[in-house]
């Protein structure tokens, strides 16, 4: 199996992940980076953001961006600033979905 490719600066510990319908895993988030590049995304107290699907038909992988959408709140303003370890689903009609992995936005 091919790793995640470097320069993606992605390589997580302790993310979401699941099987989707047609064979490929997603990776998301992640409480720990153990990249030494931030390529992907922004990374706040450890956690990251960075997401990435691999393709085992191909043995390669896709870097996912993380969402776009959402509060802006969180501590360096950005929205999905961490992703961290989030509870993931397939839900019956195919869709991926995240559960709240650890979000550090504040309650205002």
């Amino acid at each position: 199996m091919a790793p995640i490719p470097p320069s993606f600066g992605y390589n997580p510990l302790f993310f979401g992940s699941a099987v989707l319908p047609d064979g490929r895993v997603i990776v998301e988030g992640g409480e720990y980076n153990f990249s030494s590049l931030t390529t992907c995304s922004a990374t706040y107290g450890g956690n990251t953001n960075c997401g990435a699907i691999y393709d085992p038909v191909a043995d390669s992988w896709t870097a996912v961006p993380p969402p776009s959408f959402g509060d802006t709140r969180a501590p360096n303003g950005i929205a999905w600033c961490v992703i961290s370890e989030p509870p993931s689903v397939i839900l019956p009609d195919g869709s991926f979905m995240m559960g709240d992995g650890g979000y550090l936005g504040n309650s205002n």
